[in-house]
């Protein structure tokens, strides 16, 4: 019985060690981020007063006193009618795909009309020692836009979306991967079409503005690329692959805006994505990475 015996103690040992191996290799590998997940938890948390899961969310302590403080704030929240509104917009944050695995923030930011009203809405996600957390979530909304106002920004939005629904698919990923293959490869009349880009006045005092790269030379689209690539240090097109698709988004919708932040090999890392429209075609409003000497 010997043999036997000591053959199961010997295979035991060696799953015994492959667990453990298994479990350590999990452990030192970086938390992935569903952002979409983690803001329905939230959403779920807030619902249902679930005060210990809305901390685990937030990466934050918890006691009986902070307990009983969130649930008569969600009370009072709810009781005034902001709770409902929050939780609906919310509930329409788009599907995140794959973040690079040297993220330690991502932040996204989107302007869109609902009804009468324009929502600024603001998700904020960081890395701490406990991993991925819900920083911060905001739904502004600036209510009573005039028929003017209305009449003004209608060049500069979405299609709306379907009857009845309140999401639409706007392309985001398929458009921000043909600009990239048209800079890649010098294709200066596609990225003419589909990319503005932020550009500093001369003058003094003055904000950077968005101006369509269709008022570029060829001459002057390689000089901005070369830019590009010196401050990614040399890696912008690695970069930019990187950038995760982004899903169905409420509209119409004025911009949308996507910036991951982080270190790679010791060295801060941000790269910087927005997107708009003008008569009712997408475009890319700004591509900024990063890569070293971040203000």
């Amino acid at each position: 019985m010997r043999g036997p015996i000591k053959a199961c103690l010997a295979v035991g040992f060696v799953i015994f060690a492959f667990l453990v191996l298994n479990t350590l290799i999990e452990a030192q590998s970086p938390q992935k981020l569903d952002c979409k997940k983690m803001v329905n938890a939230a959403i779920e948390a807030m619902k249902n007063r679930d005060f210990k899961a809305f901390c685990r969310i937030g990466g934050l302590d918890s006691s009986k006193e902070d307990e009983a403080e969130f649930k008569q704030s969600m009370d009072q929240y709810e009781q005034s009618g902001a709770m409902a509104g929050l939780i609906d917009r919310l509930s329409l944050f788009p599907k995140i795909g794959e973040i690079p695995n040297w993220a330690t923030k991502v932040k996204y930011e989107s302007k869109y009309l609902e009804g009468n009203s324009r929502i600024e809405l603001e998700v904020l996600f960081e890395m701490k020692k406990v991993g991925w957390t819900l920083e911060n979530f905001d739904a502004r909304e600036k209510r009573g836009l005039t028929a003017e106002e209305r009449e003004e920004s209608a060049v500069w939005l979405s299609p709306s979306p379907l009857e009845g629904e309140k999401t639409f698919d706007a392309g985001l990923t398929e458009l921000f991967k043909k600009v990239i293959r048209s800079l890649k490869d010098k294709a200066w009349e596609t990225a003419r079409r589909y990319l503005w880009i932020w550009e500093e006045s001369d003058e003094e005092d003055t904000v950077a503005e968005l101006i369509p790269l269709a008022d570029k030379n060829d001459a002057e689209i390689t000089n901005l690329l070369a830019v590009m690539q010196k401050n990614a240090g040399g890696k912008l097109f690695m970069f930019l692959e990187q950038f995760p698709s982004i899903g169905l988004i409420p509209g119409p919708a004025e911009t949308v805006g996507l910036e991951i932040q982080g270190m790679l090999k010791s060295i801060e890392l941000k790269v910087n994505i927005g997107f708009g429209w003008f008569d009712g075609n997408t475009r890319v409003e700004g591509i900024e990475v990063l890569y070293g000497n971040i203000e």
